[in-house]
């Protein structure tokens, strides 16, 4: 939802990729090429994809902004980071593994709901499953706070919107 959106305020589509196994846009911004990736494989198998179009491309994982769910962080909240762990995060495991390091900015987009983190077997099941109602605007809000978090990462730095994200949600 997040890139989706992030397309629209840059003014970009996607379009369908065979060759990544993924749906690709690309702008301009500031006179630099920006690319947003949306793997088409299996969340848990992102990182060959993601790692594969760096390489290509010759990015660096450092020049990387991943944009993910978090369900360790309340609904709505974000988190802008420099590097670190997948936090127990299959998606972004597999990127740490495919790119051989953990050291890439994220961004990331808390989902746990209004009755909190689900535990053990319940975990997988709450991730897939659709929001409450009650929660569809305080998601609806943190797509438009991340995207805004993205934009003003890629215009002014990411430390620039970590000082302005990294704390509660306007909500």
């Amino acid at each position: 939802m997040v890139l989706d959106e992030l397309s629209n305020q840059l003014g970009v589509s996607f379009d369908v990729h065979q060759r990544w196994n993924a749906h690709l846009a690309r702008s301009s911004v500031q006179g630099r090429v920006v690319w947003l990736l949306k793997p088409q494989s299996f969340m848990n198998l992102s990182g060959p994809v993601a790692s594969a179009l760096c390489r290509f491309h010759r990015i660096a994982p450092t020049q990387c902004l991943v944009i993910h769910d978090d369900v360790d962080l309340p609904l709505g909240r974000l988190r802008l980071r420099l590097a670190g762990s997948s936090g127990g995060h299959n998606g972004v495991s597999s990127i740490i593994e495919a790119m051989g390091t953990s050291e890439f900015p994220r961004i990331r987009v808390g989902i746990s709901g209004l009755s909190g983190r689900p535990a053990g077997s319940r975990l997988a099941g709450a991730v897939l499953e659709p929001f409450a109602p009650g929660e569809e605007p305080l998601v609806a809000a943190a797509v438009q706070r991340a995207t805004k978090a993205a934009i003003k990462a890629l215009h002014f730095g990411l430390n620039a919107a970590m000082n302005e994200f990294n704390k509660s949600p306007d909500l």
